[in-house]
């Protein structure tokens, strides 16, 4: 019978279906090197982004966001399991996101454990009901929606569910050849060790599910001064773009107030 109830939720998201039909659409990640960049080249441009990505002061300028996903089940709820501790806490998470929620109007993709947490007219819900198989045959987003593993898979199903056939992606920097640790919010860190895991295992996994996706949308990764991709066709951002790279810290894309709040959730993002 839930089960059931679900599936009339999702019927909201056919909508969406081939909505861009061969239309382009950045893909936004939450990488470090989105320092490098001025994502107020992209303000007329198609967006899907994800996570924290609220939090940048470029934010504001970029118009066309078709779709914000936050897929972590239960996110909204009042209290939140703490991914490194694994005790319930207080969900200081969703105070800060919907604090700079509030300031924007754009579509919200989330997890359907979070239905009475999220305006119903704002948000399309998904769920993969109980199927966690990592497959871009399975991006009907108003049916079982599997890629809900990571923003990665999920932004990339979305895309392909309405339509578009021409994808950037931007700062999703595991996927470059030689990965870079981080986020745009955090100090600049590079991990030895997690990058070699990236390289060694996770492109390896990754690799069927970005084989499909390759054969199917016409994908290209931004990437800054130096960096490339041998997991999908690449273009160095000063090319693209016809400008200069002008890498910032943390602190001149981010507020202060939103990174004392980051630093507080106890999740162990590297600050300050």
């Amino acid at each position: 019978m839930l089960d059931h109830l679900i599936k009339k939720i999702l019927t909201k998201n056919l909508k969406l279906k081939n909505k861009y039909k061969n239309q382009t659409c950045y893909i936004l990640g939450n990488g470090a090197s989105l320092k490098n960049y001025d994502l107020k080249f992209l303000k007329d441009e198609n967006i899907i982004t994800c996570n924290w990505m609220l939090l940048h002061e470029d934010f504001k300028h970029l118009k066309k966001i078709i779709g914000y996903v936050e897929l972590t089940p239960f996110y909204f709820f009042p209290f939140l399991r703490n991914p490194y501790t694994r005790k319930m806490e207080i969900n200081y998470v969703k105070k800060l996101f919907n604090e700079n929620y509030k300031n924007f109007d754009f579509p919200l993709f989330a997890s359907v454990t979070n239905l009475f947490f999220l305006d119903r007219n704002k948000t399309f819900f998904l769920h993969d009901f109980r199927d966690k198989k990592i497959n871009f045959n399975n991006y009907k987003i108003d049916q079982k929606f599997p890629l809900m593993k990571g923003a990665f898979y999920s932004m990339l199903g979305i895309a392909k569910y309405m339509g578009f056939n021409k994808i950037y992606l931007v700062g999703l920097d595991y996927w470059m050849s030689e990965p870079i640790t981080g986020h745009f919010y955090e100090k600049k860190i590079y991990d030895v060790e997690n990058n070699n895991y990236l390289k060694t295992v996770k492109h390896k996994v990754d690799f069927p599910f970005i084989n499909q996706v390759n054969k199917e949308l016409d994908v290209t990764m931004i990437c800054p001064k130096k960096y490339s991709s041998n997991l999908f066709k690449s273009i160095n951002y000063s090319k693209f773009f016809q400008t200069n790279e002008n890498i910032k810290r943390n602190d001149e894309i981010v507020s202060m107030k939103n990174l004392q709040a980051l630093s507080k959730l106890g999740w162990k993002f590297k600050i300050f």
